[in-house]
């Protein structure tokens, strides 16, 4: 890196002129496409959506909804010091 800070600014420059150019002439040449890969995005985006409220739906707790409510006190309980004979 050069050690003057006009030459590197310089470089930054035409680097970002540069690819700023390469950027036009790509789109030029996939424009056409472009409207059909954001339809193809929203679409992902929408099944996406649809996949994680079936799976939601779908879930069953696996235990009944008491016993792990009472397992995770019995930890919280026994890892905070409180239960009996822990304090003395």
């Amino acid at each position: 890196m050069p050690k003057n800070k006009l030459m590197y600014i310089g470089i930054l420059v035409i680097v970002a002129s540069a690819l700023l150019w390469l950027g036009a002439q790509i789109t030029k040449t996939i424009e056409w496409m472009l409207p059909y890969s954001g339809v193809a995005g929203l679409i992902l985006i929408i099944a996406g959506f649809f996949l994680e409220a079936r799976k939601k739906g779908m879930q069953q707790p696996s235990s009944p909804a008491g016993s792990s409510a009472q397992a995770g006190e019995s930890y919280t309980a026994a890892s905070s010091g409180t239960e009996s004979g822990k304090n003395e």
